[in-house]
């Protein structure tokens, strides 16, 4: 009862689409920044948990500072990442100060580059978001659902 049961839930999920990134190639720059959330102390050891945040939809890398000390953050699927953070001095908000982002080509499902867009419905999708049809329209536009009468 149970394979089948599971076998039907793996089914009914989504499938997820994983950029393949060319980090070779920089398209141009995105914002970062990076939210600490729980801290730790144990006897002069101090640890951080942070979530690290790219306005690009993938493929960025974020550089910044930890005490002085330079980290980067690669981001291949999605806008964030989680980090831990570890120094012999408490992790704060002040901690950390990001350097840059930038974001990289990503290629489509058939491995063609895309220069950094996303391919949404079928149109080319910039890092501000989908390009409409700008301009003027010139012959007949017919709906899709009607047909010619013969």
């Amino acid at each position: 009862m149970r394979i089948p049961l599971m076998s039907a839930v793996l089914i009914m999920l989504p499938t997820v689409a994983f950029a393949q990134c060319d980090f070779d190639q920089p398209v141009g720059s995105c914002r970062a920044t990076i939210a600490i959330g729980s801290t730790s102390d144990s006897k002069g050891n101090y640890s951080a948990e942070a979530t690290v945040r790219s306005s690009a939809s993938s493929c960025s890398k974020i550089e910044y500072f930890l005490d002085n000390t330079p980290q980067t953050t690669v981001i291949k699927n999605g806008t964030s990442a989680e980090e831990s953070f570890f120094g012999t001095k408490p992790i704060t908000k002040k901690s950390v100060q990001v350097k840059k982002c930038t974001q990289f080509a990503s290629k489509d499902t058939d491995g063609k580059k895309n220069g950094g867009r996303d391919v949404v419905d079928g149109r080319t999708a910039g890092i501000a978001g989908p390009k409409y049809f700008e301009g003027r329209w010139k012959g007949f536009c017919r709906p899709s659902g009607l047909r010619r009468p013969r």
